[in-house]
């Protein structure tokens, strides 16, 4: 069941490489910066994931990021989302799930949760994110 919004954020892709297939699928990976609210925190978040399409155009995507905020709070994020894409330029809607580690006091408790997401990726880079503690 979906808990409380733990946060939201905007950003941008800043760049993609693109990979060997795997599979037959093509791969890019694709960095973003993004900023927003975390429990009410002001953060920034640098990201990089692989995005693989497959043959059917499904997309599978799985990457890391690291979110920081002005105090020096640092929590590191894991993710796997899937897209079934309207196919080349399309925005991509992922839909997945998030895992998270920190160090810092502020945010422990995500240390013990799993928290799902929309992240949408539209053709021009800009992202908008929206994540859910996962009950």
């Amino acid at each position: 069941m979906l808990g409380e919004l733990l946060y939201e954020e905007t950003g941008n892709v800043t760049g993609v490489k693109v990979l060997p297939p795997e599979e037959g699928a093509v791969v890019l990976e694709v960095s973003l910066q993004a900023s927003g609210r975390i429990q009410g925190i002001e953060h920034t978040s640098i990201w990089t994931y692989t995005s693989s399409t497959r043959a059917d155009g499904s997309i599978f995507g799985e990457g890391r990021g690291v979110l920081t905020t002005a105090s020096g709070d640092v929590v590191h994020i894991v993710g796997r989302a899937s897209d079934q894409s309207s196919g080349p330029g399309s925005p991509t809607r992922y839909r997945g799930a998030f895992h998270f580690h920190t160090n810092s006091d502020t945010f422990a408790r995500l240390n013990g949760i799993a928290a799902v997401f929309e992240y949408d990726v539209d053709s021009d880079g800009s992202s908008n994110a929206k994540i859910w503690e996962w009950t």
